[in-house]
């Protein structure tokens, strides 16, 4: 009795198994996929190959080959595209990944808001970076690196503070004392950041002339 029960359910989901799976499974016409995606068809019959183009994205298909090229520089393995008489039909999984292709590209670029500017001036304390002496004024003076890209780095910070009022705007150092290399990120590092904010380091370096 028990087998007999268990046995008819499973005709009935195969049943409705069959009857139901070309509607998940069907196949996608090239007019329907060009309407979705708002594509057109740039077409070469000696190849057989279709090119999908929008203003954003391209995809590239061949009858009968497992695969899309996506502008040019992606492969993707799908389901292959083949013909219905005189018409080009998609498999769903394949039209859903061009769908997708579209849909990524067509979507507006990321935007970061700059969340804080980091000045590193290079060297300081006992590396005084590069250092050549100067004729300044009848008087031999030697000029260090270190000196150097300190005094622009203050300058360039208050710069960017009166600019940017909005912005954070720190030094790695403000004096003369050496920071070592691993350390100097740090400052950058322990700011706080939404996931769509940036923070811009910059690195001041100079040279002995």
């Amino acid at each position: 009795m028990i087998f007999r029960m268990f046995a008819r359910s499973f005709a009935l989901l195969a049943f409705f198994f069959i009857i139901l799976s070309p509607l998940f499974c069907a196949d996608v016409e090239l007019d329907v996929l060009l309407k979705e995606t708002g594509a057109r068809l740039e077409w070469n019959p000696l190849l057989q190959t279709g090119t999908m183009v929008s203003k954003v994205s391209q995809v590239v298909f061949s009858v009968g080959a497992p695969y899309l090229v996506v502008n040019g520089v992606q492969k993707i393995c799908v389901e292959p595209v083949r013909r219905n008489g005189r018409r080009l039909v998609f498999p769903e999984p394949t039209a859903r990944e061009i769908r997708q292709i579209f849909d990524e590209f067509s979507q507006p670029p990321r935007l970061f808001r700059v969340a804080a500017i980091v000045i590193d001036p290079g060297h300081g304390g006992r590396d005084s970076g590069a250092s050549y002496v100067h004729n300044i004024g009848g008087k031999q003076v030697r000029v260090s690196e270190k000196d150097i890209v300190l005094t622009i780095a203050k300058k360039l910070q208050a710069m960017l503070v009166e600019r940017y009022k909005d912005k954070v705007v720190l030094l790695t150092r403000d004096k003369d004392v050496y920071i070592p290399l691993e350390d100097r990120p740090y400052v950058a590092n322990t700011i706080p950041a939404k996931p769509d904010e940036a923070i811009i380091y910059i690195s001041l370096h100079a040279n002995a002339s």
